[in-house]
Protein backbone atom coordinates (compact mmCIF):
# COMPACT_ATOMS: atom_id res chain seq x y z
CA UNK A 1 0.00 0.00 0.00
CA UNK A 2 2.84 2.19 0.85
CA UNK A 3 4.36 1.49 -2.17
CA UNK A 4 1.51 2.25 -4.35
CA UNK A 5 1.13 5.20 -3.01
CA UNK A 6 4.59 6.54 -3.33
CA UNK A 7 4.52 5.51 -6.78
CA UNK A 8 1.15 7.69 -6.91
CA UNK A 9 2.93 10.77 -5.88
CA UNK A 10 6.25 10.36 -7.89
CA UNK A 11 3.99 10.34 -11.09
CA UNK A 12 1.74 13.19 -10.22
CA UNK A 13 5.38 15.01 -9.61
CA UNK A 14 6.59 14.13 -12.20
CA UNK A 15 3.25 14.89 -14.14
CA UNK A 16 3.30 18.64 -12.86
CA UNK A 17 7.17 18.94 -13.73
CA UNK A 18 6.33 18.13 -17.24
CA UNK A 19 3.26 20.48 -17.85
CA UNK A 20 5.98 23.17 -16.50
CA UNK A 21 7.82 22.71 -19.75
CA UNK A 22 6.94 23.51 -23.44
CA UNK A 23 8.15 23.17 -26.87
CA UNK A 24 8.15 27.05 -27.55
CA UNK A 25 7.88 27.13 -31.46
CA UNK A 26 6.44 29.99 -33.95
CA UNK A 27 4.93 28.87 -36.57
CA UNK A 28 2.23 29.02 -39.46
CA UNK A 29 -0.07 25.95 -39.06
CA UNK A 30 -2.06 24.96 -42.25
CA UNK A 31 -5.81 25.79 -42.57
CA UNK A 32 -6.01 28.29 -40.19
CA UNK A 33 -6.98 31.97 -40.55
CA UNK A 34 -4.94 35.02 -38.65
CA UNK A 35 -6.85 38.18 -37.79
CA UNK A 36 -3.95 40.19 -36.87
CA UNK A 37 -3.65 44.56 -35.65
CA UNK A 38 -0.53 46.07 -34.89
CA UNK A 39 -0.47 49.50 -32.99
CA UNK A 40 2.68 51.28 -33.28
CA UNK A 41 4.10 54.82 -31.86
CA UNK A 42 7.45 56.22 -32.15
CA UNK A 43 8.08 59.70 -30.91
CA UNK A 44 11.60 61.20 -31.56
CA UNK A 45 13.12 64.08 -29.65
CA UNK A 46 16.38 65.62 -31.38
CA UNK A 47 18.03 68.19 -29.20
CA UNK A 48 21.01 70.06 -30.62
CA UNK A 49 23.91 70.84 -28.46
CA UNK A 50 26.58 72.92 -30.24
CA UNK A 51 28.23 74.57 -31.63
CA UNK A 52 27.09 77.94 -30.47
CA UNK A 53 27.13 79.00 -34.07
CA UNK A 54 24.32 76.59 -34.98
CA UNK A 55 22.77 77.14 -31.56
CA UNK A 56 22.42 80.96 -32.78
CA UNK A 57 21.10 80.43 -36.05
CA UNK A 58 18.36 77.74 -35.09
CA UNK A 59 17.78 80.91 -32.64
CA UNK A 60 17.22 83.50 -35.24
CA UNK A 61 15.56 81.06 -37.73
CA UNK A 62 12.77 80.23 -34.37
CA UNK A 63 13.48 76.66 -35.29
CA UNK A 64 12.24 74.30 -32.25
CA UNK A 65 15.01 73.00 -30.03
CA UNK A 66 14.31 70.35 -29.31
CA UNK A 67 12.38 69.64 -32.35
CA UNK A 68 9.47 66.77 -31.33
CA UNK A 69 8.55 64.35 -33.84
CA UNK A 70 5.92 61.84 -33.17
CA UNK A 71 4.27 58.83 -35.68
CA UNK A 72 1.52 56.22 -35.37
CA UNK A 73 0.42 53.72 -37.72
CA UNK A 74 -2.38 50.82 -37.48
CA UNK A 75 -1.96 48.06 -39.79
CA UNK A 76 -4.74 45.46 -39.65
CA UNK A 77 -4.27 42.05 -41.94
CA UNK A 78 -5.94 38.73 -42.34
CA UNK A 79 -3.29 35.53 -42.76
CA UNK A 80 -4.64 32.30 -44.25
CA UNK A 81 -3.21 28.99 -44.88
CA UNK A 82 -4.12 26.21 -47.07
CA UNK A 83 -3.78 22.41 -47.29
CA UNK A 84 -0.78 20.65 -46.31
CA UNK A 85 0.60 18.65 -49.50
CA UNK A 86 4.35 17.09 -50.02
CA UNK A 87 5.58 19.13 -46.80
CA UNK A 88 3.90 21.94 -47.41
CA UNK A 89 1.50 25.10 -47.87
CA UNK A 90 -0.06 28.16 -48.78
CA UNK A 91 0.21 31.23 -47.53
CA UNK A 92 -2.05 34.18 -48.41
CA UNK A 93 -1.31 37.86 -46.29
CA UNK A 94 -3.80 40.60 -47.09
CA UNK A 95 -3.85 43.94 -45.38
CA UNK A 96 -6.86 46.12 -44.55
CA UNK A 97 -7.75 49.19 -44.70
CA UNK A 98 -7.97 51.63 -47.60
CA UNK A 99 -5.95 53.83 -50.05
CA UNK A 100 -4.47 56.25 -46.93
CA UNK A 101 -3.18 53.49 -45.16
CA UNK A 102 0.49 52.95 -44.51
CA UNK A 103 0.01 49.62 -46.46
CA UNK A 104 -2.98 50.27 -49.19
CA UNK A 105 -5.96 47.78 -48.85
CA UNK A 106 -5.94 45.17 -50.91
CA UNK A 107 -2.02 44.86 -50.68
CA UNK A 108 -2.21 40.62 -50.71
CA UNK A 109 1.57 38.83 -50.25
CA UNK A 110 1.41 35.28 -51.94
CA UNK A 111 3.95 32.60 -50.18
CA UNK A 112 3.94 29.18 -48.97
CA UNK A 113 5.40 27.13 -45.80
CA UNK A 114 7.43 24.25 -45.82
CA UNK A 115 7.26 22.52 -42.51
CA UNK A 116 9.58 23.34 -39.64
CA UNK A 117 10.77 26.31 -42.12
CA UNK A 118 10.76 29.69 -41.98
CA UNK A 119 7.65 31.02 -44.86
CA UNK A 120 9.01 32.01 -48.15
CA UNK A 121 6.91 34.69 -49.66
CA UNK A 122 6.74 34.47 -53.74
CA UNK A 123 4.81 37.32 -55.04
CA UNK A 124 3.02 40.77 -54.37
CA UNK A 125 -0.59 42.12 -55.68
CA UNK A 126 -0.28 45.44 -54.63
CA UNK A 127 -1.75 47.99 -57.84
CA UNK A 128 -1.80 50.95 -55.74
CA UNK A 129 2.08 50.53 -54.48
CA UNK A 130 4.80 51.85 -56.84
CA UNK A 131 6.09 49.06 -58.76
CA UNK A 132 10.32 49.20 -57.65
CA UNK A 133 8.75 49.82 -53.69
CA UNK A 134 6.47 46.61 -54.15
CA UNK A 135 9.96 44.88 -54.50
CA UNK A 136 11.32 46.76 -51.66
CA UNK A 137 8.14 46.00 -49.76
CA UNK A 138 8.41 41.96 -50.30
CA UNK A 139 11.89 41.76 -49.42
CA UNK A 140 10.97 43.86 -46.10
CA UNK A 141 8.05 41.45 -45.00
CA UNK A 142 9.99 38.49 -45.99
CA UNK A 143 12.83 39.87 -43.35
CA UNK A 144 10.34 40.60 -40.36
CA UNK A 145 8.16 36.84 -40.95
CA UNK A 146 11.93 35.63 -40.79
CA UNK A 147 12.71 37.70 -37.12
CA UNK A 148 9.19 37.05 -35.50
CA UNK A 149 9.11 33.83 -36.13
CA UNK A 150 11.52 32.00 -33.71
CA UNK A 151 13.12 28.43 -33.86
CA UNK A 152 11.45 25.80 -31.44
CA UNK A 153 13.04 24.77 -27.89
CA UNK A 154 11.81 23.14 -24.93
CA UNK A 155 11.52 25.75 -22.38
CA UNK A 156 10.64 25.01 -18.41
CA UNK A 157 8.84 27.50 -16.47
CA UNK A 158 11.34 30.40 -14.81
CA UNK A 159 13.63 29.71 -17.49
CA UNK A 160 14.81 32.52 -20.30
CA UNK A 161 16.28 32.11 -23.95
CA UNK A 162 17.98 34.99 -25.35
CA UNK A 163 18.39 36.40 -28.88
CA UNK A 164 20.26 38.81 -30.44
CA UNK A 165 18.82 40.94 -33.38
CA UNK A 166 20.67 43.90 -35.79
CA UNK A 167 19.38 46.97 -36.15
CA UNK A 168 20.80 49.76 -38.55
CA UNK A 169 19.64 53.27 -37.94
CA UNK A 170 20.25 55.88 -40.46
CA UNK A 171 21.25 59.63 -38.97
CA UNK A 172 21.86 61.51 -42.34
CA UNK A 173 23.95 59.97 -44.85
CA UNK A 174 25.36 57.49 -42.55
CA UNK A 175 24.13 54.25 -41.16
CA UNK A 176 24.82 52.79 -37.87
CA UNK A 177 24.90 49.34 -36.47
CA UNK A 178 23.32 48.52 -32.63
CA UNK A 179 22.65 45.15 -31.62
CA UNK A 180 19.24 44.27 -29.80
CA UNK A 181 19.61 42.06 -26.92
CA UNK A 182 16.43 39.87 -26.03
CA UNK A 183 15.55 38.03 -23.18
CA UNK A 184 12.39 35.94 -23.29
CA UNK A 185 11.21 34.82 -19.43
CA UNK A 186 8.75 32.46 -19.27
CA UNK A 187 6.68 33.25 -16.55
CA UNK A 188 3.06 31.31 -15.99
CA UNK A 189 0.89 28.68 -17.76
CA UNK A 190 -2.85 29.23 -17.92
CA UNK A 191 -5.71 27.86 -20.28
CA UNK A 192 -3.32 26.46 -22.75
CA UNK A 193 -1.59 29.85 -22.95
CA UNK A 194 1.94 30.70 -22.38
CA UNK A 195 3.29 33.95 -20.77
CA UNK A 196 6.40 35.51 -21.23
CA UNK A 197 8.01 38.76 -19.81
CA UNK A 198 10.34 40.18 -22.68
CA UNK A 199 13.48 42.60 -21.44
CA UNK A 200 15.73 44.51 -24.43
CA UNK A 201 18.95 45.65 -24.22
CA UNK A 202 20.58 47.59 -26.88
CA UNK A 203 24.29 48.60 -27.40
CA UNK A 204 26.34 50.12 -30.38
CA UNK A 205 28.66 48.11 -32.79
CA UNK A 206 29.76 50.03 -35.36
CA UNK A 207 32.02 52.94 -35.62
CA UNK A 208 32.12 55.72 -38.20
CA UNK A 209 34.90 57.78 -38.78
CA UNK A 210 33.19 61.21 -39.62
CA UNK A 211 31.29 61.32 -37.02
CA UNK A 212 31.15 59.87 -33.08
CA UNK A 213 28.35 58.09 -31.76
CA UNK A 214 27.27 57.27 -28.50
CA UNK A 215 24.44 54.78 -27.72
CA UNK A 216 22.49 52.86 -25.60
CA UNK A 217 18.91 51.89 -24.72
CA UNK A 218 16.45 49.15 -22.89
CA UNK A 219 13.00 47.88 -23.07
CA UNK A 220 10.25 45.65 -21.71
CA UNK A 221 7.40 44.06 -23.10
CA UNK A 222 5.14 40.30 -22.88
CA UNK A 223 3.88 37.76 -24.69
CA UNK A 224 0.70 35.68 -24.70
CA UNK A 225 1.24 32.22 -26.51
CA UNK A 226 -1.18 29.94 -27.60
CA UNK A 227 0.57 26.41 -27.08
CA UNK A 228 -1.92 24.46 -29.37
CA UNK A 229 -2.03 27.09 -32.09
CA UNK A 230 1.79 27.59 -31.95
CA UNK A 231 1.72 31.68 -32.43
CA UNK A 232 1.58 34.78 -30.64
CA UNK A 233 -1.91 36.23 -29.45
CA UNK A 234 -0.17 38.99 -27.87
CA UNK A 235 2.91 40.64 -28.85
CA UNK A 236 3.96 44.12 -26.76
CA UNK A 237 6.96 46.08 -26.85
CA UNK A 238 8.18 49.68 -25.17
CA UNK A 239 11.55 50.59 -25.97
CA UNK A 240 14.13 54.19 -25.65
CA UNK A 241 17.34 54.26 -27.59
CA UNK A 242 19.25 57.12 -26.88
CA UNK A 243 22.04 58.44 -29.10
CA UNK A 244 24.63 61.31 -29.04
CA UNK A 245 26.12 62.38 -32.14
CA UNK A 246 29.19 64.67 -32.47
CA UNK A 247 31.64 66.06 -35.17
CA UNK A 248 33.66 69.14 -35.83
CA UNK A 249 30.01 70.66 -37.08
CA UNK A 250 27.72 69.85 -34.87
CA UNK A 251 26.75 67.67 -31.52
CA UNK A 252 23.29 67.00 -31.06
CA UNK A 253 21.21 63.85 -29.14
CA UNK A 254 18.51 61.76 -30.31
CA UNK A 255 15.88 59.94 -28.25
CA UNK A 256 13.44 57.41 -29.78
CA UNK A 257 10.10 56.13 -27.51
CA UNK A 258 8.87 53.26 -28.96
CA UNK A 259 5.50 51.31 -28.25
CA UNK A 260 4.15 48.08 -30.47
CA UNK A 261 1.27 45.92 -30.12
CA UNK A 262 0.31 43.27 -31.88
CA UNK A 263 -2.73 41.08 -31.54
CA UNK A 264 -3.64 37.86 -33.23
CA UNK A 265 -7.22 35.88 -33.53
CA UNK A 266 -6.98 32.58 -34.94
CA UNK A 267 -9.57 30.67 -36.27
CA UNK A 268 -10.54 27.81 -38.96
Amino acid sequence: MKKLLLLSILFFVSYEIQAQEILFKVAYKPNLVYKQSMESTSKNTVTYLGPNELLKRLEEKKLENPKYTLSKNYIESTNSTGSLKNGKFPLTIKFEGDEKSIIPGGTTIYGHVVIDKTPELDSINAPKLDSLYRIDFLSSMQKVISQVLLPEQKIKLGKSFVREMPISIPIGKFNFNLTNTITYTFKKIENNKAYFNITQIYAINSKNTDLSLKANGSGNGQIIYDIENTFYLLYELNSTINMHVSNEEMEFKVVTESTTKQTTNISK
